[in-house]
């Protein structure tokens, strides 16, 4: 996986690496019958939001002065 993350772009990594880990926790519910607690579950709403906000900020025109 390192060596496929030296080709994509920085801030592209970022958010693939944090969406991994968001589908990682998620998938272990599902699947291996993990439990969550609540900080856990914020958290995971966090790492959420923040992509989320992040990507609507990238899909925003610039503005022209």
């Amino acid at each position: 996986m390192s060596l496929g993350y030296r080709s994509v772009p920085a801030g592209k990594g970022s958010v693939v690496f944090y969406l991994e880990t968001a589908l990682t926790v998620a998938l272990g519910a599902l699947l291996a019958g993990e439990s969550f607690n609540a900080r856990c579950l914020a958290g995971l709403a966090l790492v959420l939001g923040g992509l989320v906000l992040n990507q609507l900020r990238l899909r925003k025109p610039a503005r022209r002065p």
